[in-house]
């Protein structure tokens, strides 16, 4: 029991708890998947179960250079692949600003919907955090979204990757949110002179 207690306390000294077993993470959150142990903290999921998932790449990403999350193009099979971050811990009534750069290739078209959810599977990742984003270049770009959620809890950041076959390479990298920002101002000051 002292040991359990003892952990727990050490999560929460760091910013983080422990839900079911699981650390969650409290934002902020950076993920540049500088080394492989850092990709390894992803969920990946191969949805339709073709064999061409999320893996580690080093010195790809476009523009710079960085480590990255690659998925590799299938000739034979179109995408449908996610990227999920570890587990969240968000609060009802802040205001989250999400970020993360992506590439894809040249004269192909991958489609990036970003969704949250309290579980990492495809089937749980059901609201939508942005407009669909459509990666038609092999050029390096930022895409942001706010995210506020309903209910204090532990969320799960989707990136779910659609395309028809042979599209290409898509690179992921440098995703963040930062720490939260309380969305309700306090009331004007009235009595003072």
């Amino acid at each position: 029991m002292k040991k359990q207690s003892l952990i727990l306390a050490t999560f929460l000294a760091l910013g983080s708890v422990a839900v079911n077993g699981q650390e969650t993470l409290t934002p902020p959150y950076t993920q540049d998947f500088y080394y492989q142990s850092d990709f390894n903290t992803m969920t990946v999921i191969d949805a339709n179960s073709d064999g061409f998932k999320w893996s580690y790449s080093e010195w790809s990403f476009p523009g710079n250079y960085s480590n990255a999350a690659r998925l590799s193009p299938n000739s034979a099979n179109g995408a449908d692949d996610w990227i999920i971050t570890p587990a969240l811990e968000l609060k009802a009534g802040y205001s989250y600003n999400f970020s993360f750069k992506a590439a894809g290739a040249d004269n192909c078209e991958n489609n990036i919907d970003v969704m949250i959810g309290s579980v990492a599977t495809a089937e749980a990742l059901t609201t939508s955090v942005m407009d669909k984003v459509v990666l038609t270049a092999k050029v390096s770009n930022t895409y942001t979204a706010n995210i506020t959620v309903a209910n204090d809890g532990a969320y799960y950041i989707g990136l779910h990757i659609t395309a028809e076959a042979s599209q290409g390479y898509v690179y992921i990298d440098d995703i963040k949110i930062e720490a939260g920002i309380l969305g309700v101002a306090p009331a004007a000051a009235t009595a003072f002179t």
